[in-house]
């Protein structure tokens, strides 16, 4: 199920529940007020007769007869109330009653359970098998000499009650069902403004998978989806250009492979076939060309886990003094042959929290180079600068090329006398992975500079 429909219909159902239980408080909170106000207004209709009655107003003597004229309570009537008088001298006996219904025949006992009743407050009472909430007051009123108690009961069915009720619940679930509608029409269009972008987004991605890197995101919504936008475009562009470098290196690689391959194959051919007279010089050529060889095919599997694996540096507390000491041991049969100079005094102590093999890789590579492009001379300096050891190392060579300085790191540099870039981007590796820093750069007076930053550890 896509998004946009898990969206609707989570919300569908979240707004569902959330106004079936809004719909049970509701009524229930409606139909409490309802059936207080009810009440209130039977009290109220009530206490206005019993007032009226007390100034014997609305009410005719004939022969001892009374009447009562209830029309006047019945102007502006909003509930069906009706109110009863009743005569209760001798014989309960009903009066009058309110013209919305003509007669109450109510039995005799029934009058008197309602004359009974507490007046203070409202009652149910069943009468002829319905029921009625009721409310009833008395009042005594004298008419030449003789004096009469009235009764009055105002009541009211229970049938209209809930009939009321069950009108404004009605009313209340239609306006709530409206909206819920409104709700999902609503979250329809939220889920487009949602959906939308994501399926921008997919296609577009869908495309880079297939290395499409030139297609863009467009995406003019203004909100957190257009800097996502931005943020995939700027890597659309960076994959693009690693891409396009990783197909240079590939074929610079495969060139820097192709050729020692070409020569121990050549050789091998001839010493086969009796060609070659000296077979111990094409011995000696082969297995040269098998070294150079077997270290390009370990700086690529040493670059590869560089790129891969994860957490891959091993941290420890490292004097930098010892790790360009060993550099130089390690270097030193190449010093030797090539009849250089290496100008290096040891500072105060320094130490670095670092993997000590790879920062040892990477200034291998480092001194190498220059061994490599050097006349005669190699110098190494070291200092502490700030929070960082610097270590800087030059040679009195021709320097870099123009072109190599505009991308320095990149694989897909071919060096004039060999190489192809994977030394400089373990160097580039090893550097980022201590969290340092790493400028190329030529002397005014010829030669090439590596300057090496590096965080200083206090122990």
């Amino acid at each position: 199920m896509k998004i946009g429909k898990k969206l609707i219909l989570s919300n569908f159902l979240v707004t569902s529940i959330s106004m079936i239980i809004l719909s049970i408080i509701i009524s229930a909170i409606v139909s409490n007020y309802i059936e207080d106000g009810i009440a209130s207004d039977i009290i109220k209709d009530n206490k206005t007769i019993v007032e009226a009655l007390s100034y014997n107003k609305y009410i005719k003597y004939n022969n001892g007869a009374i009447s009562v004229n209830l029309r006047y309570f019945d102007k502006n009537q909003k509930l069906p109330v009706v109110s009863a008088i009743f005569n209760m001298n001798e014989n309960p006996e009903l009066i009058n009653t309110s013209s919305i219904i003509s007669k109450l025949n109510i039995p005799d006992n029934e009058l008197k359970n309602m004359y009974n009743k507490d007046i203070k407050q409202i009652y149910e009472i069943r009468i002829l098998g319905k029921s009625f909430l009721a409310y009833n007051d008395s009042v005594e009123i004298s008419y030449e000499g003789d004096k009469y108690t009235l009764l009055v009961v105002t009541l009211i069915s229970n049938e209209n009650v809930k009939m009321i009720v069950n009108q404004i619940v009605y009313v209340l679930i239609i306006a709530i069902v409206a909206i819920s509608i409104l709700i999902v029409i609503i979250n329809r269009f939220s889920e487009r403004m949602i959906t939308r972008p994501i399926d921008v987004l997919i296609k577009t991605t869908e495309k880079f998978a297939l290395r499409h890197f030139d297609e863009k995101v467009v995406l003019q919504t203004g909100d957190e989806f257009e800097t996502l936008a931005f943020a995939i475009n700027d890597m659309a562009e960076s994959l693009k250009k690693q891409d396009v470098e990783q197909r240079k290196f590939y074929e610079n690689i495969s060139h820097e492979l192709k050729t020692p391959l070409t020569v121990i194959s050549g050789y091998a051919q001839g010493i086969k076939t009796n060609i070659i007279e000296d077979n111990d010089k094409a011995l000696d050529i082969i297995t040269n060309e098998c070294n150079c060889l077997k270290k390009q095919i370990e700086n690529i599997i040493y670059l590869s886990k560089l790129d891969t694996v994860k957490d891959a540096f091993n941290f420890q507390k490292v004097s930098i003094n010892k790790i360009i000491t060993n550099v130089l041991d390690k270097l030193d049969s190449l010093i030797i042959i090539n009849d250089l100079d290496v100008f290096f005094e040891p500072v105060e102590k320094l130490c670095l929290n670092a993997d000590e093999e790879k920062v040892t890789r990477a200034f291998i590579n480092i001194i190498s180079n220059c061994i490599k492009y050097t006349k005669d001379s190699i110098y190494i300096s070291i200092e502490n600068v700030d929070k960082f050891i610097k270590i800087e190392v030059s040679d009195n060579g021709k320097g870099f090329s123009e072109s190599l300085l505009q991308n320095p790191f990149s694989r897909s540099i071919i060096g004039e006398k060999e190489g192809s870039g994977i030394g400089l981007s373990i160097i580039k590796k090893v550097i980022d992975g201590h969290n340092g820093m790493i400028t190329l750069r030529n002397k005014s007076e010829g030669g090439a500079v590596f300057i090496v930053k590096l965080p200083h550890k206090q122990f």
